[in-house]
């Protein structure tokens, strides 16, 4: 990924996990996507930043009930994720 690439949501999400060794379970895929689109910060989103912010919460979101996930398809550049 470079400084200029976006990725939507779901790439996203398959990349972080891959890049953990994780396996690409449904459950911890929309994990991911669900801290994804509660992220506090203000475009654009960055990979560093985001990866940082899912590093620091992802646990307790595998704690927590699951969420119903939005059903619109979004990339980190839309203002309303």
């Amino acid at each position: 990924m470079s400084w200029t690439e976006s990725w939507d949501v779901g790439r996203y999400a398959a990349n972080y996990l891959r890049e953990r060794g994780a396996d690409s379970d449904r459950g911890l895929h929309a994990a991911v996507v669900r801290l994804i689109f509660r992220y506090p910060g203000d475009p654009p989103y960055t990979k560093a930043n985001m990866d940082y912010y899912l590093n620091a919460n992802f646990g307790r979101e595998l704690d927590a009930p699951s969420a119903a996930l939005p059903s619109r398809s979004l990339t980190r550049e839309d203002s309303n994720a």
